[in-house]
């Protein structure tokens, strides 16, 4: 599984003036585009996945303090460095 994602639209869901996830909590929505095998798409499975939509709440708190950016603070704003980080899944 391959996911792109926008750090900056990310950051700004948690730590903007009207944070709508403050607490690190994100609702994802993935949907399948493509399977491919090989070097070669499978149409049937590409279609299955396409059909159906996975909803999952992703903690990216500590993902976050990871690259020193702690949103579970006291005061309420959030303090360390910016960074980028990526990763995989199965």
């Amino acid at each position: 599984m391959r996911s792109t994602v926008n750090e900056t639209v990310v950051l700004g869901m948690i730590t903007s003036a009207n944070a709508t996830h403050r607490n690190g909590i994100l609702p994802v929505e993935i949907t399948g585009n493509s399977s491919v095998y090989n070097g070669k798409e499978l149409p049937y499975f590409t279609e299955a996945l396409a059909a159906n939509k996975l909803t999952v709440t992703l903690d990216v708190g500590k993902a976050l303090l990871g690259i020193g950016l702690n949103i579970n603070s006291t005061s309420g704003s959030s303090s360390g460095s910016s960074g980028s980080s990526s990763g995989g899944g199965s």
